[in-house]
């Protein structure tokens, strides 16, 4: 009888020692701790605490320029309306007025005139000049302008003289009105002629 208890002990003593000696198994890694890529775990991401992916930035679209203003007219003929007012002679003239302007450049232009009137008491006459004109900076569809003229008067009760003044006008679309102030030669500068001119042009 002692023998089987010898033994039954020496068995669970075996048993015993031999468990003992087995390493305990060991976790899964969590996601977040380092090696953890090397141990076959998932990489990091949002939902465990990391930095969230960068999200992808497609192509920028580049700023449009604004759109160009549309070019100015190389060449403009107006026919319209004429008023003249002599200052010396309290001369009324009222007839029609043919104008021809051309580009010479970005904002220069050259302006033909000529005009056929009614001078009230005396009869008929003319206005014949050639001038710079200078356009000023435009909104669309609205151009103001300055220039100088150049040319002669004549007419029954009018002296027939040679003149030079300043005009100032403005277009709008294809309206052209123009004020200018004939200086005559043989006159003093406040004795001229205050000569309106107002008409229909067509581009081209």
């Amino acid at each position: 009888m002692k023998i089987l208890l010898i033994g039954a002990s020496l068995v669970v003593l075996a048993v015993t020692t031999a468990a003992a000696q087995q390493p305990a198994p060991q976790p899964p890694p969590h996601p977040a701790m380092p090696g953890a890529e090397r141990l076959g775990a998932p990489p990091e991401s949002g939902i465990h605490g990391g930095p969230p992916p960068a999200p992808a930035i497609g192509p920028i679209d580049p700023i449009a320029p604004p759109p160009a203003r549309p070019p100015r007219p190389g060449a403009q003929l107006t026919l319209g309306g004429f008023y003249g007012f002599g200052i010396d002679d309290s001369d009324h003239l009222v007839g029609l007025a043919l104008a021809y302007r051309q580009g010479l450049a970005q904002r220069l232009g050259l302006s033909l005139q000529q005009a056929g009137f009614w001078n009230f008491g005396d009869g008929i006459g003319g206005r014949s000049a050639a001038g710079l004109t200078i356009e000023l900076d435009d909104a669309p569809g609205l151009l103001p302008y300055i220039g100088g003229n150049f040319g002669a008067i004549y007419g029954n009760g009018i002296d027939n003289a040679l003149f030079a003044g300043p005009e100032v006008g403005l277009r709008l679309g294809p309206l052209n009105a123009k004020l200018a102030y004939d200086m005559p030669f043989n006159k003093s500068v406040g004795r001229g002629n205050v000569v309106v001119t107002l008409g229909l042009g067509v581009d081209f």
